[in-house]
């Protein structure tokens, strides 16, 4: 699952689930439509989306969702929960009725919706055994601590990795001759695969930002990438590819970069 279908499918089942609020989705959306140039247009509705219609912001979340949740998903939710049971904004009570809610109304992984279906019956069990209640408590505490950081690893940032030419019909050469490759059936890139590309100018070099599947990418053909390092496109970085590009010849390139950098 990309990155963006990962998130936009977390925050769908998170605000069915009261764990986030109609202002924190709409805020997401504008972070990435700032964030690119040609934003997908399901971003813009859900940027305008009123963020006290929940119903509203979770068709408009629709379409850059998966019905299916994954494993990385459903862990990143179980983790949410988990923070505000151990912040005091939910109580256990209302924890074990968040779990029942998400395994009757989300597709969750068969293995999750087991445990999940064990750990609510022995609540149910446990409310109705005087001093039960307790030790099932204890349990859903630990049966957390697995997923614990899924949440941090579902929403960080982007990484990049730099390479870096000295000259920028080196850059052209390389960024055309991948988006050749990315274009091929033999890639095995799909249109909805996120595949990022940035230029930027750092002194006299012209720097290349390839996010992890960039690289992997660029690997499988070219390898090896010559990677310098990594970091995030400055503010003033233009983006070269963005998901399952069309391929593009040199001089293309050198345009695109040329009028990115001077």
């Amino acid at each position: 699952m990309s990155t963006i279908r990962a998130q936009a499918t977390w925050y769908r089942s998170a605000l069915l689930l009261g764990l986030v609020d109609g202002a924190d989705a709409t805020s997401w959306a504008d972070e990435l439509i700032s964030r690119y140039s040609s934003p997908d247009n399901a971003l813009t509705d859900l940027s305008l989306t009123d963020v006290d219609d929940l119903s509203a912001l979770r068709i408009a979340l629709q379409p850059l969702s998966d019905e299916q949740i994954s494993t990385e998903v459903a862990a990143a939710l179980c983790d949410a929960a988990a923070w505000a049971l151990a912040h005091n904004e939910r109580s256990a009570a209302d924890t074990f009725a968040l779990l029942r809610q998400a395994r009757q109304m989300l597709t969750l992984p068969e293995k999750m919706a087991d445990e999940i279906r064990d750990i609510t019956t022995e609540h149910y069990l446990a409310i109705n055994t005087p001093g039960g209640e307790p030790g099932v408590a204890v349990k859903l505490n630990e049966w957390f601590i697995q997923f614990a950081g899924a949440y941090d690893r579902l929403h960080a940032p982007r990484r990049y990795h730099l390479v870096v030419h000295k000259r920028v019909s080196e850059a052209a050469a390389f960024v055309a001759a991948l988006s050749r490759w990315i274009n091929s059936p033999n890639s095995g890139i799909r249109p909805d695969d996120e595949i990022e590309v940035w230029t930027a100018l750092s002194g006299t070099n012209c720097i290349i930002y390839l996010d992890d599947a960039a690289l992997v990418t660029a690997s499988a053909k070219f390898a090896p990438v010559p990677v310098s390092g990594t970091g995030a496109p400055p503010d003033d970085a233009m983006e070269l590819i963005i998901g399952k590009c069309d391929a593009m010849g040199v001089e293309e390139v050198k345009l695109m970069i040329e009028g990115a950098v001077f």
